[in-house]
């Protein structure tokens, strides 16, 4: 009985540990098409952007940051399609700085940014290799995204490379029973986003 628990025990922690090397493997969301005047970065440590623009015509106005589903050529603006929204003003050179912006929510997605008199201008679009929940890369998250997560979890069929960034709904830098919990309750509808 004991050999069989120190198995078990052995098994889950390599489980664990190949779970963390998987996502330590995970491709960094692209930023491309960037827009004379913006800079987009991601800060060190995690996902997380920090996006630039300066126009001096800006200078003193207040803008608004928008980050919807999609690419430059094909996107809309709906209360559904907004994965982040911020406003803040430009400074006296008419540079707006917004920091934290996470990109990870779908595979493509615009950041746009509004001014006083012009409608939105596409400072960047941003490409993710995966999409949070979509354990099975096919692009969309569906009741075998739980599953593949849960055999990951019990260490049946584990999860690699971006499938496992993927599973990692909750943004931890860990596949655990917290994020099962997150995409079941996903699933379900009682959250609309990770």
């Amino acid at each position: 009985m004991k050999k069989a628990l120190r198995c078990l025990l052995l098994s889950a922690v390599m489980a664990l540990a190949l779970g963390a090397a998987a996502l330590a493997a995970e491709t960094d969301p692209t930023v491309e098409n960037v827009a004379s005047g913006a800079t987009v970065s991601f800060q060190t440590g995690n996902e997380k952007l920090t996006v630039s623009y300066t126009d001096k015509d800006l200078a003193g106005s207040q803008c608004i940051i928008l980050m919807v589903k999609g690419t430059a050529e094909d996107y809309t603006i709906t209360d559904t399609s907004i994965l982040y929204i911020d406003q803040t003003a430009a400074d006296a050179n008419g540079t707006v700085t917004f920091d934290n912006v996470y990109p990870t929510s779908v595979q493509n997605s615009v950041i746009l940014l509004g001014g006083p008199s012009s409608g939105p201008v596409v400072l960047a679009e941003i490409k993710v290799p995966y999409m949070l929940g979509d354990t099975s890369m096919d692009g969309t998250i569906a009741a075998y995204d739980a599953v593949l997560l849960n055999k990951h979890l019990a260490g049946i069929e584990l999860l690699t490379g971006n499938g496992a960034s993927a599973a990692d709904v909750n943004k931890d830098g860990s596949v655990t029973s917290l994020d099962a919990v997150k995409m079941n309750q996903f699933l379900a509808g009682i959250i609309k986003e990770f």
